[in-house]
């Protein structure tokens, strides 16, 4: 819509009717070192198959074969997050049982469920027991040694106090009195602790790479610069944002490219799709495209981060010599010092 609308401007001023068409290939342009020859719309504009770009992002390699105007839309490279709160965020609220697999949980459940009927069991089988109560405020031994009789310790009781030793509560209900009974207890009480420890220890691990969805502000994170695993990031093939990366001078910027270049893709579409199923944790590409992508989002979902690097902008382009150059480039100029570009940008 943008540049449709900026190219109206320039129908109107310079009096002529284009011919719209796609890249034959789907590609941008991207110099092969190899075979020593362009692709994608810097290949057709040199074989005269078309005049002018539409929609051609400055880069210093295009630049030694094309003649770019001044940019209607000046823009940089950001990230693409997928935010995880608002609506179909990443906050999963059965996110606490994601440290122990399902076999796990299944596994506690059917021990505590063992327990419970072991311990009723002993306990309605034995024989009835009394249990000497002991005055601490009485010396006296003939005073202070007298049965008490305990009530039934039912499957209620049982099940209560199973549930206290798993979950490290005071046992308020009858208690199992048969020292066979005590000491499975006992057992089953340092088990369900060593247990308890284990779920710490990972839910703890897990939280910390849950946020990585999260910390990543900019792209010197050395999350960036050395990704954990499952952590992907890319960009656009053949883009201006691709060839920023792969000839870039800077070491960091090519480790970067040397982790994106398995992950990138054809069509900025089709990575904002990878963001939001979860497939990329983040996605490189130009501003303007990430902030319409974010703001025209239903769920919500996408969060654009980082300040813009890499400084180039949409602009159009002919082939060096081409007659069009000073006329698209005067009328250019004109639309910008009215202001019409920046308002085209905005209403889209």
């Amino acid at each position: 819509g943008f540049a449709i609308d900026v190219l109206e401007l320039i129908k109107q001023a310079l009096n002529f009717e284009p011919e719209l068409r796609f890249s034959e290939d789907g590609q941008f342009g991207v110099y092969d070192e190899v075979n020593k020859t362009w692709n994608g719309i810097v290949k057709e504009l040199l074989d005269d198959k078309g005049d002018i770009t539409l929609d051609l992002y400055i880069s210093a390699r295009r630049a030694t074969v094309l003649d770019f105007t001044e940019p209607y839309a000046p823009s940089g490279i950001r990230l693409l997050v997928k935010e995880r709160s608002g609506k179909g965020g990443n906050i999963y609220w059965l996110s606490y049982l994601r440290p122990f697999t399902m076999n796990v949980w299944l596994t506690l459940l059917g021990s505590m469920g063992i327990m419970s009927l072991f311990l009723w069991l002993v306990e309605k089988l034995a024989p009835c027991q009394t249990l000497t109560n002991i005055d601490e405020g009485d010396n006296s031994e003939e005073t202070n040694k007298q049965p008490v009789a305990y009530g039934p310790f039912g499957l209620d009781n049982a099940i209560c106090f199973t549930l206290a030793l798993a979950f490290g509560r005071p046992a308020d209900e009858a208690k199992p009195m048969l020292h066979g009974a005590r000491l499975a207890s006992v057992a089953f009480g340092v088990a369900m602790l060593m247990f308890v420890s284990t779920y710490s220890a990972n839910l703890a691990a897990f939280l910390i790479v849950e946020d990585k969805y999260t910390t990543v502000e900019n792209i010197y994170d050395p999350k960036i610069a050395n990704p954990p695993e499952g952590f992907t990031y890319g960009t656009v093939k053949g883009s201006y944002m691709a060839d920023f990366f792969a000839n870039a001078e800077s070491t960091y910027m090519r480790g970067m490219w040397y982790h994106m270049r398995k992950h990138n893709v054809e069509t900025s579409k089709e990575g904002v799709r990878k963001v939001k199923s979860g497939n990329y944790c983040y996605f490189l590409a130009e501003s303007s495209t990430l902030v319409y992508e974010s703001l025209n989002d239903l769920d919500c979902e996408l969060k654009v981060v980082g300040e813009p690097f890499a400084m180039s902008g949409a602009s159009l382009a002919v082939k060096k010599g081409s007659p069009w150059f000073n006329a698209l480039n005067d009328v250019l100029q004109q639309l910008k010092s009215k202001d019409l570009t920046d308002f085209i940008q905005k209403f889209w």
